[in-house]
């Protein structure tokens, strides 16, 4: 789970009122736990920001592809009107 910094205060507090060096010792462990916690949840979060940058990237590109494609079909449209009917039926087979 998460440790705040609450919990550790408090652990840190019962741990001096207990006092002596097995106290200290136990203080010390709980930090590095605390510390290999932390190192591997900021992992996971650097991690899961590289999937949703790539995933943002295949969404603009998708998003640009299909704008070209539909200046394309509007400027092939109004070069020749006919193509109307066509443009329909293929718009709709592309969603």
């Amino acid at each position: 789970g998460c440790l705040c910094l609450a919990n550790f205060a408090l652990f840190v507090v019962t741990l001096s009122t207990i006092g002596g060096v097995g106290a200290e010792r136990s203080a010390i462990e709980f930090e590095k736990k605390t510390h290999a916690n932390n190192l591997e949840h900021k992992r996971v979060i650097d991690n899961n920001m590289i999937i949703m940058t790539h995933e943002v990237e295949k969404l603009r590109a998708e998003l640009a592809n299909a704008e070209k494609r539909a200046r394309a079909a509007m400027v092939a449209t109004a070069a020749n009107p006919s193509k109307l009917t066509f443009l329909f039926v293929h718009l709709e087979v592309l969603t």
